[in-house]
């Protein structure tokens, strides 16, 4: 029991400890400007909204790592730099605590990534700089490299022009059907032309697979 007792007094003591070495130390951390350390030895000085980091504000990590920009919400966003322990660098926009718009981010064994971003990657144009001077310049892709610009603009419009072709394609199959399907019900106000009884055997022979399923004529193949 006295065993259990003194882990208590331990435990408390020890939460207690950290209660107070975790504190705001100047100004107004509720709203305004001011300075809160962590019992971890981290540290924020810069400006406070209900409790929150938001406006300008540095934080310096134990590690030795800092970043130095615009907070929204207790999230880095908007302008900010990032100096990481491992040496590496980032500088450029950000949104919800992640890299996102223009930016440029160095790293510690010489390569470099400027350009766009999107939720913490690569994404949009951009040029990635090896140690040994080579490059690669053009779009990006969550981290992927697609291309350069006149490549991915090739690609997309070849795309698009294949996408058009078979949107005609399927206007003219569609234009086909309805016009075998009016022949079948023999519908004279549809601008169907009735001496086109080189079909009509054809036209019959389709007419019950048709009222049972239109949706079958969308595997045919026309010419």
């Amino acid at each position: 029991m006295r065993k259990l007792f003194t882990i208590l007094i331990v435990v408390l003591s020890t939460q207690f400890s950290f209660n107070l070495s975790a504190q705001c130390i100047e100004g107004n951390c509720v709203n305004g400007q001011g300075t809160y350390t962590w019992a971890d030895g981290d540290q924020y000085s810069g400006e406070y909204k209900d409790g929150k980091k938001h406006g300008q504000g540095t934080y310096n990590h134990a590690s030795g790592a800092q970043y130095s920009g615009e907070w929204k919400d207790d999230k880095k966003h908007g302008q900010g730099t990032d100096n990481y322990a491992n040496g590496n660098q980032y500088i450029g926009e950000w949104k919800d605590g992640k890299y996102h718009g223009q930016g440029t981010y160095n790293y510690a064994s010489g390569s470099q990534y400027s350009g766009e971003w999107k939720d913490g990657k690569y994404h949009g144009q951009g040029t990635y700089k090896h140690p040994n001077f080579t490059s690669k310049k053009g779009i990006w892709e969550n981290d992927v490299y697609i291309g350069t610009v006149a490549e991915v603009e090739r690609k997309r419009k070849e795309e698009a022009e294949r996408k058009e072709a078979a949107r005609q394609i399927r206007l003219e199959a569609e234009k086909k059907v309805k016009t075998i399907y009016n022949a079948c019900i023999l519908d004279k106000s549809s601008d169907v032309d009735m001496k086109v009884h080189t079909i009509r055997r054809a036209v019959e022979e389709t007419c019950e697979a048709i009222s049972e399923d239109p949706s079958f004529f969308e595997s045919w193949k026309y010419e």
